[in-house]
């Protein structure tokens, strides 16, 4: 199993290395979904001052709030990770314009899916962060009460899947918080 995990990753390796150099010469050419495809890339291998190069390359004029919310979420986890360009305090402000973000939204189902998706996110990156449990109660509950109050079948929403991991490593780490 470790080996098919290593040659996945350097699979990912080659091919985020093809798509930056052919990015550095063509910043144009790049449609907004290939950045950021590229930028999720960049921030897995570690490269989170290329991934904020390429983040600030995108055209956000033409997007709507649900779009928009997303840059903002992609933008916080650039700026949680570790790395040169590593800014905290950023990077929850980042979050919490996802969430204004959400009132832009014209239908209540597109306003949950963009809060559930940033609190995860951002719940997730302050577990990686170390954050005390106490200060993340309230991302907790928020989340604990979504899978409570709107139960899906695993595996259909991957949203839902996402919360529900979050969830699981909330627990293990706060466990009798």
């Amino acid at each position: 199993m470790f080996a098919i995990q290593q040659a996945e990753r350097g699979r990912v390796e080659r091919l985020t290395k093809v798509h930056l150099e052919f990015w550095d010469s063509y910043h144009d050419e790049f449609t907004r979904s290939e950045k950021t495809t590229l930028v999720e890339a960049l921030i897995g291998l570690g490269e989170t001052e290329r991934a904020l190069d390429v983040w600030t390359t995108i055209d956000q004029s033409e997007m709507d709030a649900l779009w928009q919310g997303d840059m903002d979420i992609l933008k916080a986890r650039i700026l949680f990770a570790e790395g040169p360009v590593q800014d905290v305090s950023s990077a929850r402000e980042s979050f919490r314009d996802a969430m204004c973000h959400a009132e832009d939204l014209d239908r209540p189902v597109k306003q949950d899916t963009l809060i559930e998706k940033s609190v995860g996110v951002r719940l997730m990156n302050e577990l990686w962060l170390g954050t005390g449990c106490d200060e993340l109660a309230v991302f907790a509950e928020y989340l604990g009460e979504k899978l409570a109050d709107e139960p899906m079948p695993d595996g259909i929403d991957p949203l839902r899947v996402n919360t529900s991991d979050v969830m699981d490593a909330h627990s293990m780490r706060c466990a009798g918080s």
